[in-house]
């Protein structure tokens, strides 16, 4: 079994001492793992490859495999299982620094399995330890599931539903310390389909690997077969785009950095209508996909050079479709160097006109990198339709020369006139757009203010016209309640309210 391991294709291979070994079998399995590991591995092992499962603190095999383990100098890392508290690790410094006192050997890296309850609960003090005496640090936090569903009485379901709020503060703890999370094992080591579920969970939940009693870690695995399975969901791959999304991703943000914008929308890669807002998080997820696709060995595209290929492929299909007015020939320059032709449908965002082709090199330089921006935020929609644009002015000409006659060598004219129609940014429209809208709801207002107050004016002229004439009314009133037959006559023209109501008035005005 310990010859098998030299063929496995693992990131970190763990030697196990506890929980795979009989206890009758301790001391030979650590005598066998020391030989082994004595042996001159470099040539087929790097040093960080290499870890071993040591018994836990409570048994009486830990001190004898702590001495031996810390004399092997190929082995950097190992694992404490049932880490229950800082105090634990305070005990494995205290046992470390006992044995290295007097060597010059680097801080071992420790990875704490958390098992039980109080090891759930005391995880975010065991992510954050430092060692005492500075002979270790931590490096990885893994989760035990099964030692710990034993510890709590949790019963394991299909769903692993019961054991998404562990693993979740398991791998929050490990990411608020800039540690490793590595996740459960997956003891139905043959059925593939379940390994793969569980390996997709582990990486949504942000686990850097699955756990294994045996082999290898990081991701890790408890039978040989799961390595290849397991280490092709934990890195991102090209059929879920994932790669190719990150890559645009960073290069739209440099583009982006580089005109002064924090934020831009990218078009969504699945087909879809539509953008997505990129800004500086989903900048540090990319970086991080790109990260684990390079530490894969995965080929990460240039996406400007993707975009670069994709313009050439343009401009020849272009020149292909369009249709062609005459070709130059002049004074020794190739004719496939000088094509006229005649430009027809616009794409927004891009200056068109009749032109001509010929290498005039900054302008076509200024003029790619331009469209290399525009492409990158609509590939797909340039690539759906006829794209326009100016490559160029002839080498021999200066800009002026493009609104004169154009003739070929024949002395036909065919190019009488060219507009140059000057690229405007789509910020730069949208501004505008704006200011115009704001202009044209002003104009409409002033009429709607000037009638306003022209209103306010008549009600304000008309408040005392209003008063006079209620005091005249009161008058009439007055003299009309001594006077029945006057009343009578005149009342009905009033306003319509009852005698009673003049004569209280009349009563509370001689009080």
């Amino acid at each position: 079994m310990l010859e098998k391991s030299l063929k496995l294709h693992s990131d970190v291979i763990i030697y196990d001492l506890e929980d795979s070994v009989a206890p009758a079998q301790k001391v030979i399995a650590r005598e066998n793992i020391v030989e082994f590991l004595s042996r001159d591995l470099q040539n087929i092992f790097e040093s960080e490859r290499i870890s071993v499962r040591i018994n836990s603190l409570d048994t009486p095999y830990f001190q004898d495999d702590i001495s031996a383990i810390l004399r092997i100098p190929s082995v950097q890392m190992i694992v404490l299982p049932k880490i229950h508290s800082t105090d634990d690790l305070n005990r494995v410094s205290k046992a470390i620094s006992q044995r290295t006192r007097k060597s010059s050997r680097e801080p071992v890296k420790l990875v704490a399995s958390i098992e039980s309850a109080r090891a759930l609960w005391a995880v975010g003090d065991i992510a954050g330890w430092k060692s005492p005496d500075g002979v270790a640090t931590m490096s990885a936090l893994l989760f035990a599931a099964e030692d710990f569903c034993a510890d709590t009485s949790i019963i394991r379901t299909s769903s692993r539903e019961e054991l998404l709020y562990p693993r979740s503060k398991l791998a929050l703890a490990a990411k608020a310390f800039d540690l490793q999370a590595i996740d459960m094992v997956c003891i139905n080591y043959k059925d593939k389909d379940v390994l793969k579920q569980e390996c997709a969970e582990g990486r949504r939940l942000g686990y850097s690997g699955k756990a294994g009693n045996t082999i290898p870690f990081g991701p890790q695995a408890i039978h040989p077969d799961q390595v290849d399975i397991i280490q092709d969901t934990f890195v991102p791959t090209k059929e879920e785009l994932e790669i190719e999304r990150a890559a645009r991703i960073v290069h739209q943000m440099e583009l982006s950095y580089a005109s002064n914008k924090g934020a831009f929308g990218l078009d969504l890669s699945d087909g879809k209508a539509g953008k997505e807002m990129i800004d500086a998080p989903m900048l540090k997820q990319a970086e991080q996909t790109l990260r684990l696709a390079q530490n894969a060995g995965l080929q990460i595209p240039n996406v400007s050079q993707i975009l670069h290929i994709l313009l050439s492929n343009m401009k020849m299909r272009l020149i292909s479709s369009m249709e062609f007015g005459v070709r130059l020939r002049s004074h020794g320059n190739d004719c496939d160097a000088n094509e006229c032709f005649q430009v027809q449908t616009p794409v927004t965002g891009i200056a068109v006109a009749n032109t001509l082709l010929s290498p005039w090199g900054r302008q076509l330089v200024d003029l790619e990198m331009s469209l290399v921006r525009f492409v990158s935020d609509n590939v797909l929609k340039i690539m759906a339709d006829m794209v326009s644009f100016i490559l160029a002015a002839a080498s021999s000409k200066s800009p002026d020369a493009l609104s004169s006659p154009l003739h070929s060598s024949n002395g036909c004219s065919f190019v009488h006139s060219i507009e140059m129609k000057e690229w405007e940014d789509a910020d730069e429209r949208k501004e505008k757009e704006r200011l115009q809208d704001l202009k044209e709801r002003d104009a409409s207002a002033d009429p709607m203010k000037e009638k306003e107050k022209e209103k306010k004016k008549r009600v304000v002229e008309d408040h005392p016209s209003k008063r006079s004439g209620t005091v005249v009314e009161a008058q009439k009133r007055w003299l009309l309640a001594d006077d029945t037959v006057a009343r009578l006559v005149t009342l009905p023209g009033l306003r319509k309210r009852s005698r009673q109501e003049y004569l209280t008035r009349r009563v509370r005005f001689n009080r």
